[in-house]
């Protein structure tokens, strides 16, 4: 592997499955590991990393579409995981588990080698789920915020002023309500522990962006109660009316997206 400042790969986003990695020089980092073992090595080899270039393994919450690749994971002999301990309560690592496990606490930074990392609460209806901002040391800020039923003061704070940001835009309300769900379904999605909206995504994304947010990714979507041109303009109207110069991309389920931060030379 390489060595370039800043890399994020969007290995896949959405219900059936979440994992993304972000490279800083060579750290390596994997936040959330939501696809089978199987898949995720496959879509990992399509960006060129292989599993033990890996440095250590972010995990938001229990839900299987963020720790399907787990057990897989696990098998790594003193690969360290971050959660929280709800969340390793819920989390099954498999019989032949040998990587370490790392408790963490929201409010409570922690170091990856380089990269300052600050856990944040999120508004989800799971044991104890968690967002993170990654500081690197050219002072650029990622936040991603995926999995919450609102916007929470916590994620407010956290976000506020994040140079690079992946928030959720899981559905549009319309397309929602006039769905195929069952009704339990839906009021779990649009409650408060739920999933963000269109709309709320770029009620959100007013609350915390600032000149310096170059970026924001679009995370999380629907494939039955979104579609990615209905998110996408949600959040450029927004950043058109905050009257800022941001790109704005969406990250479907099955098309991973790869970014360079400004500057740096892409991988291949």
């Amino acid at each position: 592997m390489e060595s370039h400042v800043l890399q994020i790969d969007f290995l896949g986003s959405g219900s059936s499955g979440n994992a993304t990695v972000i490279r800083y020089e060579q750290t390596c980092i994997l936040y959330d590991c939501g696809f089978s073992g199987r898949e995720l090595k496959r879509r990992l080899e399509n960006t060129a990393i292989g599993l033990d270039d890996i440095t250590a393994v972010l995990l938001t919450h229990e839900h299987r579409d963020h720790i399907g690749g787990l057990p897989l994971l696990a098998r790594r002999e003193s690969l360290p995981v971050y959660l929280t301990e709800p969340t390793n309560v819920a989390v099954r690592f498999g019989s032949r588990a040998t990587c370490q496990r790392i408790f963490i606490q929201a409010g409570q930074t922690f170091r990856i080698e380089q990269i300052e990392i600050l856990p944040f609460e999120i508004a989800h209806d799971a044991r104890q789920p968690v967002g993170y901002v990654l500081s690197f040391p050219d002072g650029t800020r990622l936040g991603i915020a995926t999995d919450l039923g609102h916007a929470n003061p916590e994620a407010l704070e956290a976000l506020d002023g994040c140079n690079l940001i992946g928030l959720e835009a899981n559905h549009d309300p319309d397309l929602l309500k006039n769905g195929p769900y069952p009704w339990f379904l839906k009021q779990r999605i649009r409650s408060n522990k739920g999933h963000l909206s269109n709309p709320a995504a770029a009620d959100l994304l007013s609350e915390v962006a600032g000149d310096g947010l170059q970026h924001i990714f679009g995370l999380h979507l629907s494939e039955t109660n979104n579609r990615p041109a209905l998110a996408k303009k949600a959040l450029v109207d927004q950043v058109s009316k905050l009257g800022l110069t941001t790109q704005v991309s969406v990250i479907s389920q099955n098309e991973p997206l790869s970014y360079a931060a400004p500057g740096q030379m892409a991988l291949l």
